[in-house]
């Protein structure tokens, strides 16, 4: 698992739940910085996002397990965007991966 990965994989689920949940049309890239530019997606969503990314990657959770807010800077100033996103899921998870 590289980083490269993680992102081309956050931005098809990103674009799949802009899609499938009937919000607006969106292009989400690198640079796309979800709780700000996604029309609909918030907050609610992150564990959604972050265990199907899990799934595609190999990540095995536990049905248990509290999903981290990758989303935001840690204290919540600042809004991540998905390249961001995706090193900070490569830090915390690259190691499990299968």
């Amino acid at each position: 698992m590289d980083i490269t990965h993680i992102e081309s994989t956050l931005i098809q689920v990103h674009q799949d739940i802009q899609t499938s949940g009937g919000f607006a049309s969106a292009t989400v890239q690198a640079s796309t910085c979800p709780l700000l530019d996604l029309p609909g997606f918030d907050s609610l969503l992150i564990p959604v996002v972050f265990r199907r990314v899990a799934r595609k990657l190999g990540v095995t959770l536990p049905a248990d397990y509290r999903v981290p807010n990758l989303y935001v800077t840690q204290g919540g100033r600042r809004r991540l965007t998905i390249a961001e996103i995706a090193g900070e899921f490569f830090q915390r998870f690259s190691a499990k991966a299968a």
